[in-house]
């Protein structure tokens, strides 16, 4: 009989008193946004290029194409203090995995803010410190990632800094099943 990671994710997530799947209040809400709809937003998903990031990741031809499609999908690319974006003009923005590769996280996230409409949200993901995994792997941890990773973020850091730049934090979650599965993975065989 093979290994099943995800179930031994699952168990030990059980274990750490982890909800190892979405609740429905998260479902419900995936389906809301989902269903919320705007003039000139589209469905990205299907595509068949990823998001630009930064300068040094800068892929032209996914640029290009993505500039070439029927109504034009603009890429930026650069960070966001000095972003030719209008201020109070976004409903979100997303920071999965960003804050911990930024110099300086603070000025990033008082950008954001200011992009942010009055309602918006801000969604930011980072390798928690204090996670099981970080205390099972040590320094086999994935989370540290030297040298890419500038920061290495608690709860709590996240929690102040946040508060710090101006935002109000509404909803916090510890598990992933898409990244922690094979952060354990890796972190247990490199």
């Amino acid at each position: 009989m093979s290994f099943n990671l995800l179930a031994a994710a699952r168990r030990e997530m059980a274990e750490r008193g982890f909800e190892p799947d979405l609740p429905e209040a998260a479902v419900d809400q995936a389906r809301t946004l989902e269903a919320h709809t705007e003039p000139g937003l589209r469905d990205l998903t299907g595509l068949l290029w990823s998001s630009v990031d930064n300068d040094d990741s800068r892929d032209l031809d996914q640029i290009e194409w993505a500039e070439r499609t029927a109504g034009g999908i603009r890429v930026l690319v650069g960070d966001l203090p000095t972003a030719p974006i209008e201020p109070g003009s976004c409903a979100l923005i997303t920071l999965y995995h960003v804050v911990e590769h930024l110099l300086d996280p603070a000025a990033d996230l008082r950008a954001a803010a200011r992009l942010l409409q009055p309602d918006g949200r801000l969604i930011v993901q980072v390798p928690d410190r204090d996670c099981w995994e970080a205390a099972l792997l040590g320094e086999r941890w994935t989370g540290l990632d030297v040298p890419r990773h500038l920061h290495v973020f608690r709860s709590s850091d996240v929690r102040r800094l946040l508060r710090t730049c101006g935002f109000e934090v509404v909803r916090e979650k510890h598990f992933s099943l898409r990244d922690h599965p094979a952060g354990l993975a890796t972190g247990l065989a490199p």
